[in-house]
């Protein structure tokens, strides 16, 4: 039987790598800011793993959730003033189940800045849930079919779009982390300033959140602003 892990190691992450590979199992994802190895492995190869002194845990790679699955509840939703937050020259990371070329977000300018897929590796924005497209439109679209009426929040900010959701609003942890880290790395020359994660986690397990508070950390170093969901999994913690 085959699992898909996350691999914290102290230390020598090229080593494991390698060793992964002579095993015959697939590497999917290395994050060395945090010094985890996503992968594929089997029962053997984690045994064996697990017996070098460089590796300090080994966990299952859980899944996330995305909030809100049913858009339509949101739906004529308004507010009583108007903001003048326009969102001029900035780039607002988005990790989610991609982005849809709306005519909101690509009219006048194309808003979306730069798209990357870890799902099914596609060269073009698309969304194949819903969410994310919904998610950009919030952030980003300058309502010009709906004449002004629905517009985002900075219709003049543009998205970087990594789609780690699939089709049905799932994504592993490991993809997450990945792309975090990416949009931590292209942070100055994209000028992102904001990270947006609508998505929640069903298991709470303090290892998961260790992980993220460190790249979270990364990024408030970087003068990046990290904004998560909260409670609409029913969660209390």
């Amino acid at each position: 039987k085959n699992y898909r892990v996350i691999i914290h190691c102290s230390s020598l992450l090229n080593r494991i790598e390698k060793k992964i590979e002579n095993y015959g199992c697939k590497l999917i994802h290395s994050i060395y800011s945090i010094n985890c190895i996503c992968a594929v492995l089997n029962d053997i190869s984690i045994s064996r793993l697990i017996e070098f002194p460089e590796v300090n845990y080994i966990t299952l790679d859980i899944k996330a959730d995305l909030c809100g699955k049913n858009v339509y509840s949101s739906n004529r939703i308004s507010f009583s003033y108007n903001s003048k937050i326009t969102g001029k020259n900035i780039c607002i990371g988005l990790i989610d189940s991609g982005t849809y070329p709306h005519t909101d977000l690509i009219s006048e300018k194309n808003r979306i800045a730069k798209f990357l897929d870890l799902i099914n590796e596609y060269d073009y924005p698309y969304d194949d849930n819903g969410h994310g497209t919904f998610m950009s439109g919030i952030i980003c679209g300058n309502g010009k079919l709906s004449k002004g009426m629905y517009s985002g929040i900075a219709k003049d900010s543009s998205i970087y779009s990594i789609k780690a959701f699939n089709s049905v609003g799932y994504g592993y942890v490991s993809d997450i982390l990945y792309a975090i880290q990416l949009l931590i790395d292209d942070s100055e020359k994209m000028n992102l300033k904001i990270i947006c994660l609508p998505f929640e986690l069903n298991i709470i397990d303090a290892f998961i959140l260790s992980l993220f508070q460190k790249l979270f950390n990364m990024a408030v170093k970087n003068n990046i602003c990290i904004v998560i969901a909260s409670g609409n999994a029913d969660n209390t913690e």
